[in-house]
């Protein structure tokens, strides 16, 4: 992620993920976080660019259709940023 505008502003939020999925015949969206308590794992603080790796688990009998990614400003509730990837 970059950061455009003023050097010295610096962007705090988090990373959310949207996993749709097919699952036991049905289709499902998971959250992640999915709760509070895993939210300080997804936290974002940076100036000009911030790189993020890593990974998270999804049932192994599910099939993943799609995810978005979310890049939410502190105290807001709605995505400054989204990204969709699609998979085939």
């Amino acid at each position: 992620m970059t950061q455009g505008g003023t050097k010295d502003r610096e962007f705090n939020g988090r990373l959310q993920f949207v996993v749709n999925m097919q699952l036991g015949g049905r289709e499902v969206a998971v959250v992640i976080p999915e709760d509070k308590s895993d939210e300080a794992a997804y936290r974002l603080n940076f100036k000009r660019f911030f790189r993020a790796e890593g990974s998270f688990r999804v049932d192994p009998k599910a099939t993943v259709r799609s995810v978005q990614v979310r890049v939410i400003e502190a105290g807001g509730t709605q995505p400054r940023a989204t990204q969709n990837y699609v998979l085939s």
